[in-house]
């Protein structure tokens, strides 16, 4: 939120002077007046509202961008077909700022966001914004998941996720039988979000669909869930011919946490690829199991520096003492990340024995290296005594 306005723009806000504070919405004004002018401008209600749009048309990004913001404060319907216009401006903080104002619009701003799915240069903002107003867009947003182009089909399932009502589970799970793949992907995703119980059988279903990007993103989206249903499935789809599927199904597990998925997760640690071997050390620390503590120490000596992080992260989340004594070893990884993430595991542990490690890391040659050993000593000498 804008800070508070300083006294120049207070005054201005005071005389009622509207093309003035436009005028302080540009970059020579600096960041506090360019903030406080907005509020202001915010503030002033319909009559602003003509300055406004004709600002969104000028020159600078940031006069665009808090012309949009004000226009978004002030709600006025007049200002819907300027902030459609503005969702193809050439800068990326302007056609987000454009978005979020039409969704503080509302309902409506709805008919015209719906001809803006259609439009390729104002897609993504248009579901966005559309997310934002929420129930008075859902029916038309359901009703464009009929539409014959794929791509305004894709952007209602989008914007329908970001609503996440449990309205838009049964259309987004019948758009998992789209004829396009596109479309299936981006529904598997907005189910994920929604989150729905309901939408998990389904995503399951979705994990055998003849697309590998549906299959991925039905993996993530169980994920999203949290559901121990769909740990089966996704321990299965860790043999699934592509190595982004079987990725996605290592998040989706290590997400869900349940230790069930332990073994086949260890087994990946010792992967041929280093994608599998990353990604299952750090599914490996979000479930926290101490069963997988011996193998990642195992992973502690990877030849690949992001594993050895990885699994080094992963142990300090267990946070289990065995830990200890090989993290201690690690502090002297030839990878300064390594080592920055090594120590940060210690400092988790919180074990007093990796003191005088962490003690001689603070002469290390890297900065943040440095910097982790200082806040773990801290974290060792803050803990409370063991029992």
């Amino acid at each position: 939120m804008p800070p508070a306005a300083t006294p120049d723009v207070d005054s201005l806000e005071a005389a009622g002077d509207v093309a003035a504070l436009i005028g302080a919405l540009g970059r020579r004004g600096g960041p506090e007046v360019r903030s406080s002018a907005a509020m202001a401008l915010g503030r002033a209600g319909p009559a602003a509202v003509p300055a406004l749009t004709a600002a969104l048309g000028g020159r600078g990004p940031d006069t665009r961008y808090g012309a949009a913001w004000a226009l978004g404060e002030i709600g006025d319907p007049a200002a819907i077909p300027a902030l459609v216009a503005a969702l193809t401006d050439r800068d990326r903080d302007v056609r987000r700022g454009a978005g979020a104002a039409l969704g503080r619009i509302g309902a409506p701003a709805v008919d015209a966001l719906l001809g803006a799915l259609a439009s390729r240069g104002t897609r993504a903002a248009a579901a966005e914004a559309l997310s934002r107003i929420g129930a008075p867009a859902l029916d038309l947003l359901i009703a464009a998941l009929g539409d014959r182009e794929a791509a305004m089909r894709c952007s209602a399932a989008a914007a329908l996720g970001g609503i996440g009502t449990p309205r838009a589970v049964r259309p987004l799970v019948a758009a998992l039988a789209d004829r396009d793949a596109g479309v299936r992907a981006v529904a598997a995703g907005a189910l994920g979000v929604t989150g729905d119980a309901a939408a998990v059988g389904p995503l399951i279903g979705a994990l055998a669909d003849r697309s590998g990007t549906v299959r991925s993103q039905a993996a993530l989206a169980l994920g999203r869930t949290g559901s121990t249903r769909a740990v089966e499935a996704l321990v299965a789809a860790l043999t699934d011919r592509l190595e982004g599927v079987r990725r996605s199904a290592v998040e989706a597990l290590g997400r869900i946490g349940d230790p069930s998925a332990l073994s086949p997760l260890i087994r990946l640690l010792t992967d041929a690829s280093p994608e599998m071997r990353r990604a299952s050390a750090q599914a490996l620390g979000r479930i926290r199991d101490a069963g997988a503590v011996d193998p990642l120490i195992a992973a502690l000596t990877d030849r690949d520096g992001v594993v050895r992080s990885r699994a080094a992260l992963a142990l300090g989340q267990i946070a289990d003492p065995r830990a200890v004594q090989p993290l201690i070893a690690a502090v002297a990884d030839r990878d300064g990340d390594v080592r920055w993430d090594v120590i940060q595991a210690l400092g988790e542990i919180g074990d007093p024995l990796a003191v005088e490690a962490l003690t001689a890391a603070l002469q290390d040659s890297k900065e943040g290296v440095r910097q982790a050993a200082r806040e773990a000593l801290d974290e060792i000498s803050g803990a409370p005594d063991p029992p």
